[in-house]
């Protein structure tokens, strides 16, 4: 529906809220520069979603889970997305109104960029 994939562009799931938090800084090199140590992760917050978008995303998650995914991320600019090859989280709804599912959040892990 909008710029984000896994593992293929989806028809009814909307673009999540995306949050990256950068590769971690561990220590510094003599000449000052830092070391980075760890990975990339990202959590997506999706605005409400009817059950058949969930049940999109839900349906992406099984067909994938325990396998790096290729998928599409805002870049760490904040303009465009690009691809990544990631560990996708299930997704998971804080609750549910009638066909809705509230406050979904998924996680994508061990992100590689490029």
């Amino acid at each position: 529906m909008g710029s984000f994939q896994f593992n293929g562009a989806f028809t009814a799931t909307p673009d999540p809220d995306v949050e990256s938090k950068p590769v971690p800084v561990r220590g510094m090199f003599v000449n000052g520069k830092p070391v980075r140590q760890g990975w990339e992760v990202a959590e997506l917050k999706f605005p409400p979603l009817h059950t058949a978008e969930f049940n999109e995303l839900r349906t992406r998650y099984e067909a994938n889970k325990n396998a790096y995914t290729v998928g599409k991320l805002p870049a760490l600019s904040g303009y465009n997305y690009e691809n990544v090859t990631a560990w996708w989280l299930e997704p998971i709804p804080t609750g549910w109104d009638g066909p809705f599912a509230h406050g979904v959040t998924m996680m994508a892990t061990r992100i590689v960029r490029g």
